[in-house]
């Protein structure tokens, strides 16, 4: 069985589609392109807090500076955030797909033109002819 000799998570990307197999840049056939994508982060701030005295005020009928006064602190802080990156990816260009690794072209759904010189030289009749 294949997940036993592989990781969970292999087995999962080679069952996704178009990620198993790797084109080839220098392709003449691939075409890249950018994509988004998203992903979650820890990422730090200062959020700011007020702290307290720790001396009591000595004299409350006094002048306001005559007593401590609360201060604004910074803490560092953590929070959940969303960055958005970006990648290169390689695609076969229009009018080819993928195929073991490789670009090969489309067939066209339409039969190629006729070549018997027969019917290449029919005329054409511009309505009844006696």
């Amino acid at each position: 069985m294949l997940s036993r000799t592989l990781p969970p998570l292999t087995v999962l990307f080679l069952l996704l589609p178009g990620q198993g197999s790797t084109l080839n840049p220098n392709d003449p056939n691939v075409c890249s392109y950018w994509e988004s994508y998203t992903t979650t982060m820890k990422e730090s701030y200062s959020h700011p807090y007020t702290q307290l005295p720790t001396e009591p005020c000595n004299q409350p009928w006094g002048h306001d500076h005559s007593c401590p006064q609360p201060k604004i602190v910074y803490r560092t802080a953590y929070r959940q955030a969303v960055k958005v990156d970006h990648r290169r990816r390689l695609r076969c260009c229009q009018g080819y797909y993928e195929s073991t690794g490789a670009c090969v072209r489309e067939s066209s759904q339409t039969p190629p033109p006729p070549t018997h010189p027969r019917i290449l030289a029919l005329p054409a009749t511009s309505g009844p002819q006696p």
